[in-house]
């Protein structure tokens, strides 16, 4: 089963369907020959899914059960792969401290003056001071990291 994008979603758990329903699939008493001998793929079984850039539609521990017979493909700058439940999540804790960070630096939406402030901030560009060092947005973004569990 191949697919691409939703494609890819529908192919895996269409997978998983087939798998649930027809027990052929999930074993085979059949060998494959290799270069070095004959190799057992017992545990592999049947199906195989190809899912290029699905959607995230597992959670952790069921896209783990599946990894025997799906393979993702997925291009390295591709977001929507990574779109994890867990990714959005550890996203809202940063931008929260990110709020926070500039709300105390008065540059938030809540009124006029601090909206101008917030746009002359922007204006500034890279000549601009930065409202969190590099090494403050890495700690921001190992403190949300570890506010998530991983397994949504």
């Amino acid at each position: 089963v191949t697919g691409h994008s939703l494609g890819a979603g529908a192919g895996t758990i269409l997978g998983i369907l087939l798998r649930s329903r027809l027990p052929s699939l999930v074993s085979s008493a059949d060998s494959v020959g290799t270069d070095e001998g004959i190799e057992d793929n017992s545990n592999e079984g049947l199906l195989k899914v190809l899912a290029f850039a699905s959607p995230p539609i597992l959670d952790y521990d069921t896209s783990l059960s599946c990894s025997p017979f799906v393979t993702t493909i997925v291009n390295n700058s591709d977001i929507i792969p990574r779109a994890s439940m867990a990714n959005l999540l550890i996203m809202m804790e940063i931008l929260k401290k990110v709020k926070r960070k500039m709300k105390d630096h008065g540059l938030s939406l809540a009124d006029g003056t601090s909206t101008m402030a917030l746009i002359k901030k922007l204006s500034q560009g890279k000549e601009g001071e930065m409202i969190m060092s590099p090494e403050e947005i890495g700690q921001v973004v190992d403190d949300a990291k570890e506010a998530v569990s991983l397994r949504c």
